[in-house]
């Protein structure tokens, strides 16, 4: 079977993981939101605007959205090489890893609830779901995103983001983390050097595993310890989100404090008048 190449993001254009629930729950738009070159946050803004609205409690920006879709990305990027190393192909029928067939029967449908309830950018154009599914690249992209959606979900500091891509409803129909663990077994008995010997599950979580709690947290760990085997481009778009949410921080601010009026009764110091002289009620003030 010849392997398939894939793009990153030829799912999800944003790199954000939303349900079709969550688009309806949020009033997303069903296309794509169009992404101006001179403003590549502001699909982000209009999402994190949309997100406030629905959850006036819970505060969410562009900068938190943008480090939730650099990671992502970084997951794909780490998974997508980890199945290339293994030679990994998904036909319709069959699943191959290191040139052999592997028994996998649940994937291929596990495959198709995914992108019915996760739509791709391709489906929400107005492709059906199972015409999206007969390219072999985008199988693959879609399984990248099934590792994507069990990591994430588990992850504490994407808490407060977790409504666009809850998984609840994906596990009730199908039980796609139990199919998902015999893949990431049967991957990882191929033998592969450093990182990429070890289970893909476990590679993953291993960012949030070491910062719980911040998704910035989780870029510095994977800009420390993984620099040495991810592009440039991602490198730079980690310090780009640092940035981003500073800035951000820095014009929300922390308000000036409490106004303390002056007081004017006792206590202050004495009074001191002019004394009146006998000129002063005949005076006339000209503006000039």
């Amino acid at each position: 079977m010849a392997l398939p190449t894939m793009k990153t993001r030829s799912y999800f254009p944003l790199g954000l993981q939303i349900s079709a629930r969550a688009r309806d729950q949020f009033g997303l738009p069903q296309e794509p939101v169009p992404q101006p070159p001179a403003s590549p946050l502001y699909p982000l803004r209009v999402l994190a605007e949309s997100l406030r609205n629905k959850r006036p409690g819970v505060p969410v920006s562009a900068g938190q959205l943008n480090q939730l879709a650099l990671l992502n990305e970084i997951f794909r990027f780490l998974a997508g090489r980890y199945l290339e190393l293994r030679r990994c192909a998904i036909a319709q029928d069959r699943v191959e890893i290191a040139g052999e067939p592997v028994e996998l029967p649940a994937l291929p449908p596990t495959l198709d609830a995914f992108a019915r309830l996760f739509p791709p950018a391709a489906v929400l154009e107005g492709t059906d779901p199972a015409a999206f599914l007969e390219g072999a690249g985008e199988r693959l992209a879609t399984a990248v995103e099934l590792f994507v959606l069990a990591t994430q979900t588990a992850n504490p500091a994407a808490a407060d983001l977790a409504d666009l891509f809850r998984d609840d409803e994906l596990a009730e129909r199908i039980p796609y983390r139990q199919t998902l663990a015999e893949f990431d077994e049967k991957l990882r008995a191929v033998p592969a050097h450093g990182l990429f010997g070890r289970s893909l599950l476990e590679l993953l979580r291993d960012p949030i595993e070491a910062a719980p709690d911040s998704l910035s947290a989780q870029l510095g760990y994977i800009q420390k310890i993984w620099a040495p085997i991810l592009p440039a481009e991602l490198l730079r778009q980690i310090q780009t989100s640092f940035d981003v949410l500073q800035e951000e921080q820095m014009q929300r601010g922390f308000g000036p404090g409490t106004a303390l009026a002056p007081g004017y009764g006792a206590g202050d110091e004495p009074e001191a008048f002019s004394p009146d002289v006998d000129w002063m009620p005949n005076a006339v003030l000209i503006a000039k």
